[in-house]
């Protein structure tokens, strides 16, 4: 074999040693990576995330992952970094949730009921009830609104078409059964206040909400007597 082929080869050999460690080195740095979960209370959890969902964070401990599934809550944590290095910040996303909290609502009419807004964005009732849950006398007022036109609807789509049949049944020169005429045009009645009852408690909450709002954002300053003379107060 002469010189030159030789140092080819050698070279060959040299450059497969290479490329192998190469990738056992990648193999070994995948085996190691890891989600790494911040609570807020400092704590880091070495973790394979399984799913995240808008309340709630499933993991697998990263050195049992075939052990148990564990759940913490998405408000216990700051933040996770995936293995991949991107992350998901949670304290950020808690922080415009709370500006979004402080806007005030606006309700419109139309025919199928009320519809809730804030902004422009038409709200679900799960998301009132989100916006309402530290303020426990709105979140009554439109339980109890919501409650009221949900009976409102039961007793009204049939006692609304009895009454109609009967109406009907009347003006093409038919018999009509008068007691049903009568529940029928009672239903309906009962319906009309029920829902307007129900919507009247739904404005109530949106007012009790806005009211809330406009107390943490308020302040006012006074000009008058200290106990150590003249000065101001600012009040919020």
């Amino acid at each position: 074999m002469d010189k030159k082929r030789f140092i080819i080869l050698t070279k060959l050999q040299t450059m497969k040693k290479i490329i192998l460690i190469l990738l056992l080195s990648g193999i070994q740095f995948l085996s190691f990576a890891q989600d790494v979960i911040f609570t807020k209370n400092g704590k880091q959890i070495n973790s394979v995330i399984l799913d995240v969902t808008p309340n709630q964070i499933k993991y697998k401990i990263f050195e049992d992952k075939e052990g148990q599934v564990y759940i913490i809550q998405k408000n216990e944590v700051s933040k996770i970094v995936y293995q991949n290095g991107t992350a998901d910040d949670f304290s950020n996303q808690e922080k415009h949730q709370q500006e979004k909290q402080g806007e005030p609502l606006s309700y419109r009419n139309g025919f199928w009921g009320l519809t809730i807004l804030q902004g422009e964005k038409k709200l679900s009732t799960k998301d009132i009830k989100a916006l309402y849950k530290d303020n426990a006398e709105a979140l009554g007022k439109f339980k109890t609104g919501k409650t009221l036109n949900a009976i409102g609807t039961i007793i009204g789509i049939p006692g609304g078409f009895i009454f109609g049949y009967q109406l009907g049944t009347q003006m093409a020169g038919g018999k009509i059964n008068t007691t049903l005429l009568a529940v029928g045009a009672a239903g309906f009645i009962a319906s009309i206040y029920l829902t307007s009852t129900g919507n009247r408690s739904i404005k109530e909450s949106i007012h009790i909400f806005n009211s809330g709002i406009n107390k943490s954002n308020s302040a006012s300053l006074d000009f008058g007597l200290t106990n150590n003379g003249v000065g101001f107060c600012l009040r919020f």
